[in-house]
């Protein structure tokens, strides 16, 4: 069998697995009983342990902070259900405000199209030549591999299973 979970570095062992007798498909379990988890105000998962490490020896921008409650920012985007099964859905640093201030995870998108049999492969990418009027990044376009023949800006994709969002 095999069981999906959850762990990083920053935290010396595993955060959270699904195990024989308590398995939930599409999370990746419930903490480990020396962990705590909460979301914060933007659904990120923070993390809280006894096995959490000392901090960094030097400042990294891919570091994740540690806040003055002790508390880890994972950047990761989760949800977290009634019997505390978490659920990742993202990472904060992907994502894409549109144009009409939804925050749009690019792989809950990606993950809703490769649902469709038919498309082999997906990606969805923000604007890089810069960013809209109002500083926002946009979504500037879907690529996807439908029957083995690639489309690039695949608009009738975009708006058949994200009316309105994109």
């Amino acid at each position: 069998s095999v069981f999906e979970g959850y762990g990083l570095s920053e935290n010396s062992s595993v955060v959270s697995i699904n195990t024989q007798k308590e398995n939930k498909i599409g999370t990746v379990g419930k903490p480990l009983a020396h962990v705590q988890i909460k979301l914060s105000e933007n659904k990120e998962l923070l993390i809280k342990s006894s096995s959490l490490f000392a901090g960094y020896l030097n400042t990294d921008n891919s570091s994740c902070l540690i806040d003055e409650d002790g508390w880890l920012n994972t950047g990761d985007i989760a949800s977290i259900d009634d019997e505390e099964y978490i659920t990742i859905l993202g990472r904060k640093k992907n994502i894409i405000i549109n144009n009409n201030g939804r925050n749009l995870s690019p792989e809950w998108i990606e993950s809703t199209f490769k649902e469709i049999k038919s498309i082999d492969n997906i990606i969805v990418f923000d604007n890089k030549e810069g960013l809209s009027a109002d500083g926002r990044k946009n979504i500037k376009g879907i690529s996807a591999s439908l029957f083995g023949e690639t489309i690039k800006g695949a608009k009738e994709l975009e708006y058949l299973l994200f009316p309105g969002f994109l």
